[in-house]
């Protein structure tokens, strides 16, 4: 099997339409369906690269220089992926919001062990209980 056909076996396992898997390494459908045809032979070690993340593959599966589609071992989490496509005011902006959320403490880690360690058993909580909580958490 060629590279043509392993890039479109993996787009459609993973369940990307061409124009999908193009805007998530930022080609235009055109070039996807160019490189699954095969009248591209020559792709950028970049975009081989990028598409082999996107379909969860290494890139020597992709050019055919490994049998079995082992499967990246690390993911980048989509935080990382969204970071990574925005210019320099936008990765400030980013940032700073993400520093804001860990100002707040229903989205740290202690406020998951601590509702997680009180929760109540031996009655029916109300939808008011909860909100009184939640207020007293957050003072």
């Amino acid at each position: 099997m060629g590279m043509a056909d392993r890039i479109k076996e993996r787009r459609i396992m993973m369940g990307y339409t061409q124009e999908e898997l193009g805007s998530k390494i930022g080609l235009q459908k055109s070039a996807i369906a160019k490189y699954e045809n095969g009248r591209v032979e020559n792709i950028k070690r970049s975009v081989i690269t990028d598409m082999a993340q996107v379909l969860e593959c290494s890139p020597g599966y992709l050019m055919g220089w490994e049998e079995q589609q082992t499967p990246r071992i690390e993911k980048t989490p989509k935080i990382i992926q969204y970071y990574e496509m925005l210019n320099e005011i936008g990765k400030n902006e980013a940032e700073k919001r993400v520093e804001e959320l860990t100002h707040f403490n229903k989205y740290t880690e202690d406020y998951l062990l601590l509702n997680a360690a009180h929760e109540r058993t031996d009655i029916d909580i109300t939808e008011e209980m909860k909100m009184s909580d939640e207020e007293l958490l957050n003072e």
